[in-house]
Order: structure tokens, then sequence, then C-alpha cells
């Protein structure tokens, strides 16, 4: 079992591998959760500065490092996915 922490170590694989994916599905915006349950956050993950722009209006926040944390956020369905789709509209 892997634990939150193993995950967020390999970022950068998991941001070049995002990126990749985004460019070749074609993708509008495309976003990576690290949930850690044990601790009650999100570690999201981006790529590019679109999707960076949604996340940051999403949440209300300005991103100013490569991974955005979100303490209290572990629901995609609940939390993460509403606030993404309202900020995608809202643009």
């Amino acid at each position: 079992t892997l634990n939150a922490q193993q995950l967020i170590d390999r970022k950068q694989d998991f941001n070049e591998a995002i990126q990749a994916y985004k460019k070749a599905q074609n993708l509008d915006y495309l976003f990576f959760s690290i949930t850690d349950t044990k601790h009650k956050r999100a570690n999201m993950l981006w790529a590019d500065d679109a999707d960076k722009k949604v996340l940051s209006k999403a949440f209300d926040v300005k991103i100013d490092n490569d991974m955005l944390v979100l303490d209290g956020v572990t629901s995609r369905k609940r939390q993460i996915g509403p606030a993404i789709q309202q900020a995608i509209e809202s643009l």
C-alpha cells in the first residue's frame, strides 16, 4: 500500500505524464489529485497554465508552486469536481 507522501515524491513523473496525456488526447483541462486521507487533504497537480488558472479560481487561491495543497478536501465527487466545474463554467 502506498501512502500519499510516496506519490508526492513522484510528482515530477506525474507532471510529465499529465502533460503528455493532455496533449495526446487534445484535452482542454487535466487535473490529478493525490488524496491524503490520513491528513485530510488533497494535493493537486495540473498540466499547464490553463489548468492552474482553473484551480486558482476553483479554490480561490494564489498558486505559487507546482502543487496545490487543499487542507480539508478529500472528496473528488463532492468537493473537487464541483469546484472545478463551476470555475470552468465561469470562464
